[in-house]
């Protein structure tokens, strides 16, 4: 996603401005504009506004913004709006020094009013227009914080109108990538941040969490999911359940301290011709306070403790959308028993191996494991592990009598009450 690194004339199409890429196709590149809710191709171009660019590997251009000297005026419709911000080689744009004009009167963009108080960005190094990057955003105060490390130097960004209005870019309004400037007044969050990934694909990063300065309800911190125009694996905030133009997909969300439980859901679908398993990561769970208790319920209504796991997997496809939850409460679960994941063999090694063996795995309920090792005709050569624990990753060590266990494959088996697993090794003689 770029921003319009010229002042183009009238008429002006995509096409024209990048015209050293060579033709327009699918076999070379592609742009797109975003208009009246909709991605268009080739479209006119104009100051202000941003851009997606497609490349094959052949093709992949560069692009250097230019400097912002003066104002530009650039009217937003109702809903999302593709804005390219121009800059030198060493800035990135300040969007806190931004002004909204609605209605005949002029606003700071961080006050109340028709402009949402959130700039968002794709970050996709391949440029191939494919879902397979993540979401970045900057919100409420965190706006006024200094550290452009998160911002999409010299691209473009989504920002959200709830009505139409005109955003004032500021010539001024320019910093330094290369030095840090006083960070504004905000408060650091405590939030968990999720994304998912099937086969190719990839969709995130979705943050939630608690804040001192925000409020229930939609705020300047509660951050819409932006379209994206191609098909793959999907994750988002739920809020339909808001009132009227409040309803929809959301990128983030925070909520005030006070309370004694919160609870998220979010919806996830996959990508429709891909077969892969779906893995739903998520991050940051040590920045929530250790006094609360943090759980992911899946869509069998399992608690997954996230302070002890760090991925779930999932069977998604295009056509069904799959509900999960997180919850942070003060007490811990007292529903079923907790699941912490699927019961897997992580690794065996070494594999071939002359002497001992070390097995990892993992159990996601409490209760009684099993771990024995089988030949290839399926007969138990020996028990190495046997016994009650909590969920969790553990080892277990097979140490062969290789004068009567011969050259082979064979096969770690893993049984627990959460599934089983099992997974073949070589033994070489020595």
């Amino acid at each position: 996603m770029v921003s319009t690194p010229v002042s183009p004339e009238p008429g002006t199409r995509l096409s024209d401005l990048l015209s050293d890429l060579g033709e327009m196709s699918r076999y070379t590149w592609m742009g797109y504009g975003y208009t009246d809710g909709e991605y268009v191709t080739d479209p006119e171009v104009f100051d202000g506004l941003a851009y997606m660019i497609c490349t094959t590997e052949s093709s992949r251009p560069g692009f250097r913004g230019m400097p912002l000297d003066s104002s530009i005026e650039v009217a937003l419709e109702t809903g999302w709006n593709l804005i390219g911000v121009m800059s030198g080689d060493s800035t990135y744009y300040d969007f806190a020094s931004c002004e909204v004009e609605h209605g005949g009167r002029r606003q700071a963009w961080s006050g109340s009013g028709a402009l949402s108080h959130s700039v968002v960005w794709w970050e996709d190094e391949t440029g191939n227009l494919q879902n397979d990057g993540l979401w970045g955003s900057k919100a409420g105060s965190d706006l006024f914080e200094a550290d452009p490390s998160g911002l999409n130097l010299w691209g473009g960004f989504y920002v959200w109108a709830d009505e139409a209005c005109t955003l004032i870019l500021q010539g001024s309004a320019k910093r330094s990538a290369e030095r840090r400037l006083a960070a504004g007044e905000s408060t650091a969050a405590s939030r968990i941040r999720l994304f998912v990934e099937q086969g190719s694909t990839r969709d995130g990063w979705i943050e939630l969490g608690l804040r001192e300065d925000c409020s229930f309800g939609r705020d300047g911190y509660d951050v819409r999911k932006p379209p994206f125009p191609a098909e793959g694996v999907r994750i988002s905030i739920d809020h339909h359940d808001w009132p009227g133009a409040d309803a929809g997909s959301y990128l983030t969300d925070f909520r005030p301290h006070g309370e004694a439980l919160y609870s998220w859901r979010l919806s996830l679908s996959g990508a429709n011709d891909e077969d892969d398993v779906a893995y739903l990561r998520w991050f940051d769970v040590e920045s929530i306070d250790p006094e609360w208790y943090v759980y992911l319920i899946d869509e069998k209504d399992r608690a997954i403790d996230m302070r002890t796991s760090s991925y779930l997997e999932l069977d998604l496809d295009g056509s069904i959308e799959k509900m999960i939850a997180i919850r942070m409460q003060r007490e811990p679960w007292d529903g079923a028993a907790l699941y912490t994941g699927p019961s897997r063999i992580q690794a065996i090694h070494p594999s071939p191996s002359r002497g001992a063996v070390s097995v990892r795995f993992s159990t996601g309920k409490v209760g009684r494991v099993r771990v024995s090792v089988y030949d290839v005709q399926g007969r138990l050569v020996e028990r190495i592990f046997d016994g009650e624990i909590e969920p969790g990753e553990y080892g277990a060590e097979w140490t062969p009598n290789l004068s009567g266990v011969a050259s082979g494959v064979y096969f770690v088996r893993l049984e627990t009450r959460a599934g089983a697993d099992s997974r073949s090794f070589v033994v070489i003689e020595q």
